[in-house]
């Protein structure tokens, strides 16, 4: 008796204040390893298309729309889900898209480069997708009549 009466006035009610104080945490852990995920998952997709080099520019090759892309872009509209994520990571992904809106191929190369880290790149698919801007680009390089 006196077992279930400590469970009903003092374990529940603590068990029940410690989960509704933590769920804000577990919810925001949550979103930032979905986001997180999202963010890496599309990067795996980033190769270029098509991967001949053309009349145009090698900024033209990476024609994929991503969502994480978008959701930066709005970063005012986005600001706590963004800086859920670690810093290093916001960096690297802003200035990737920056070097693609500068037509910067070295600072995209070098960017795709950092995101290639097995810390981010566990499948490697980054890494192949970054050889294959580097073919290209050598070859819009080669394009150039100053070379």
């Amino acid at each position: 008796m006196v077992e279930k009466e400590l469970l009903d006035i003092i374990i529940m009610p603590s068990v029940l204040t410690m989960l509704t104080l933590a769920w804000p945490t577990i919810q925001r852990r949550n979103r930032r390893n979905a986001f997180r995920k999202l963010i890496l998952r599309e990067l795996e997709e980033i190769a270029p298309h098509p991967v001949e080099a053309g009349d145009e520019g090698w900024w033209v090759h990476q024609k994929k729309n991503f969502v994480h892309k978008k959701i930066f872009q709005e970063a005012s509209e986005n600001r706590d889900f963004i800086l859920s994520l670690e810093p290093d990571m916001i960096y690297l992904v802003t200035q990737l898209w920056d070097a693609k809106a500068n037509k910067d191929e070295r600072q995209w190369q070098y960017y795709l480069k950092e995101l290639s880290n097995p810390k981010y790149d566990m499948t490697g698919e980054i890494a192949n997708a970054l050889k294959k801007w580097e073919v290209l680009c050598e070859k819009y390089r080669a394009l150039q009549p100053n070379n």
